[in-house]
């Protein structure tokens, strides 16, 4: 009698492919990984989160550019304290302020309001008190608080200084670092080009989740559709290759060869055994 050491007594009774923690298996795939250099460039306005950034971006001006203030209230010099002073100017968010500001005068604010020149100090409304009006608007105020050198303003910079990288190539777009990107005066920018990644399930007793036919100890395909919508949510093209038998390694470049030229990455959900012909895939 012929003996055929492929025979199912002639298995390991050990998995050569040990099992390993979630953190070795992310090292391992890290290690062997290699960067995409191919790039595409898009309209800033056309970037969707999940978009790697390919290159640095510049702030090309500082934020804010001018100095704001914090609060609804008055401008003032510090250096004068408290007491009446009389209101000779007021300005809005947008609005330039064009008055030098002298010793014992004081110019309306709103929250956002350039900072006249002169003035180094803002006083919140509250901290002050109406003596004179002409029924439209304050003609003198006074100051009930003493202030002190750039309360309650918004300096140069101070959000974002000229020149400072706003954004990391390799950065992972969400919602936020498109703010940013907003604000940064690009027009266009440049991002990776994402691979297109295949998906494949495997295994004689799987079935696709539409079927009909889930016999008695079939199992239905979640693993697939998982990965494929956790694909589509990242913004990655896919080509969903099916579901492969067992003996993965006889078919499987067969159904990756008609993808050959349109895919950079296979995804394959594969059942733990010590089945060694299960595992023969990850050698293709």
């Amino acid at each position: 009698m012929s003996t055929s050491l492929s025979a199912i007594v002639y298995r390991s009774r050990q998995s050569v492919w040990p099992a390993v923690s979630v953190k070795e298996a992310m090292d391992m795939i890290e290690e062997h990984a290699f960067p995409v250099n191919r790039t595409r460039t898009v309209l800033t306005s056309d970037v969707k989160t999940g978009d790697v950034l390919a290159e640095n971006v510049i702030a090309p001006r500082a934020l804010p550019e001018v100095r704001t203030s914090v609060k609804d209230g008055y401008a003032v010099i510090a250096s004068d304290g408290k007491g009446i002073r009389k209101v000779v100017s007021g300005t809005t968010a947008g609005v330039l302020a064009s008055d030098i500001l002298r010793p014992g005068t004081i110019c309306r604010v709103n929250t956002g309001s350039m900072i006249p020149d002169g003035a180094d100090a803002v006083v919140q409304v509250e901290n002050t008190r109406i003596v004179e009006h002409n029924n439209f608007e304050e003609v003198a105020v006074e100051i009930l608080d003493e202030p002190e050198i750039g309360q309650d303003i918004r300096q140069i910079g101070s959000d974002i200084k000229l020149g400072e990288i706003l954004l990391f190539k390799g950065c992972v777009l969400s919602a936020a670092e498109i703010g940013i990107l907003a604000a940064s005066e690009r027009h266009f920018v440049k991002i990776f080009r994402k691979p297109k990644v295949a998906v494949i399930s495997t295994g004689h007793e799987v079935v696709d989740s539409r079927s009909n036919n889930c016999t008695l100890g079939s199992v239905r395909d979640t693993n697939r559709p998982q990965l494929i919508a956790l694909l589509k949510e990242n913004n990655f093209k896919h080509v969903d290759i099916g579901i492969l038998p067992d003996e993965s390694v006889f078919y499987l470049k067969p159904a990756v060869s008609g993808h050959a030229l349109r895919v950079q990455l296979q995804l394959a959900y594969i059942n733990k055994s010590v089945n060694v012909r299960l595992f023969k895939i990850l050698d293709l």
